[in-house]
């Protein structure tokens, strides 16, 4: 059987599998499944320390005729669309420059971190996750 030919998502492979970390409140996860049918799906969730959920939020990666997107649904509200900037073997950068609150979402993965990142108006947070 032939290999499957390359698609844009293959180059964000990396961000794949699942992934925890703390939080001031609580602790977090994401997990993303590797792309297939041009999208990659993940999900990620806060639990606060008293066991509740405080936040959580669906979201694809999603090859376009124009370009690869983030569309995160916090809450699973509609989405927003973000757009591939820059990427690497290790890195991605989404921006939506008309969103209202988050205008850059970046993941970076060193060896067994992955750092994602939300800025915006008054918003520069970073998530330090740990694969498991």
């Amino acid at each position: 059987m032939a290999p499957m030919p390359a698609t844009p998502l293959d180059t964000l492979r990396w961000m794949t599998g699942d992934w925890e970390g703390k939080s001031p409140d609580g602790t977090f996860d994401e997990h993303w499944i590797e792309p297939r049918g041009g999208v990659m799906l993940g999900v990620g969730r806060e639990i606060k320390a008293d066991g509740t959920l405080s936040f959580f939020e669906y979201m694809r990666v999603e090859a376009r005729v124009d370009g690869v997107y983030l569309v995160p649904q916090p809450r699973g509200k509609p989405g927003h669309d973000f757009k591939l900037v820059e990427h690497d073997t290790s890195r991605a950068v989404f921006e939506n420059a008309g969103d209202d609150r988050v205008h850059r979402i970046s993941y970076s993965r060193t060896g067994d971190t992955l750092e994602a990142r939300v800025q915006g108006e008054g918003i520069d947070d970073a998530f330090h996750l740990i694969k498991r």
